[in-house]
């Protein structure tokens, strides 16, 4: 009996330090899920226009539900490294920054073609607030490649100092 007791609290031990692990990312995938679906609203409203242009929020798209796929790995994977989160991010910054800029330059019609000259104003915000959080992700990832983040220096230390 003492041996079943042990073995499951080794298993209990083993799941918190993974659920841990695991848990450092979870900002990156609820902000993450943001721009899945704001890239693929943007798809289908650009599919809609007939413009060639449909291809950029396609390739969003795509780096973003890889991003997915990377952070769902993260569960069995101890590693720290986020190669594909920090690549997409960056284009994600460097697309909202082109964005804000072809808006501001008045030529909303070939980004959003679907949006009218009154919504410059929200269209702005909302392309700020995009490139605000694909900068903190990509912060943040850094932060977590780098053992920096508040989760690891904070809890995890924490926890598995208490287990020895």
């Amino acid at each position: 009996m003492t041996k079943d007791r042990a073995e499951v609290e080794q298993r209990r031990k083993a799941q918190g330090i993974t659920s841990m692990y695991f848990n450092r990312y979870l900002a990156i995938r609820y902000l993450n899920a943001i721009f899945l679906f704001a890239n693929l609203y943007w798809l289908i409203l650009m599919v809609g226009t007939r413009q060639t242009l449909w291809m950029w929020p396609l390739a969003l798209l795509l780096g973003v539900t890889a991003v997915t796929v990377e952070q769902v790995r993260k569960y069995w994977d101890r590693s720290n490294r986020l190669p594909i989160t920090r690549i997409t991010y960056f284009f994600q910054s460097a697309s909202n920054a082109l964005a804000l800029i072809f808006v501001a330059a008045g030529k909303l019609q070939w980004v959003f073609p679907f949006m009218s000259a009154k919504s410059v104003p929200t269209v702005l915000i909302v392309l700020g607030l995009g490139l605000l959080i694909a900068v903190f992700i990509e912060y943040k990832t850094y932060k977590i490649e780098h053992d920096k983040d508040r989760r690891y220096l904070r809890n995890m230390k924490n926890y598995q100092e208490s287990l020895q």
